[in-house]
């Protein structure tokens, strides 16, 4: 506590999402008392990215095909974890992991292609501290 009694306190970043309840007490000194502070109430809300992003090179017939997925930097500086779906149409072809070392970006090897075009989308499932979000749905072309 400064003389001008400020007092700071770092939160641990471990606290959950929700609402938590804050009071201040100053235990008092010889010539002032005790006295606690009216409770206040923090929100922690989760993180949210501003988009998740697919993209691919053109690709040979029978050949895997690769799309990058991009999930943006969060909107608390930090980078998502969790799990991305890799949807081929409306069908789920790939799941995998993304950790903040990754640093939002992940490469997927598709299943072997046939067709012309192939819709791509991708989807990070979130965690308990991050909001999900979904990509656009892009076209990937054959050679």
């Amino acid at each position: 506590m400064t003389n001008a009694g400020v007092a700071t306190v770092r939160l641990p970043a471990s606290l959950l999402v929700g609402a938590h309840s804050i009071t201040a007490s100053y235990a008092g000194s010889e010539t002032v008392g005790p006295k606690d502070s009216a409770p206040i109430t923090l929100r922690i809300v989760k993180a949210s990215t501003a988009k998740v992003t697919v993209s691919g090179a053109k690709y040979k017939k029978n050949t895997a095909p690769s799309v990058t997925v991009k999930v943006a930097k969060l909107n608390n500086g930090g980078w998502a974890h969790g799990t991305v779906k890799v949807y081929v149409g409306s069908k789920v072809v790939k799941t995998v992991k993304i950790t903040t070392a990754n640093k939002g970006t992940i490469t997927v090897k598709l299943p072997k292609q046939t067709k012309s075009s192939i819709p791509v989308k991708a989807a990070y499932s979130g965690t308990t501290t991050i909001n999900a979000k979904n990509s656009a749905t892009v076209r990937i072309k054959r050679k």
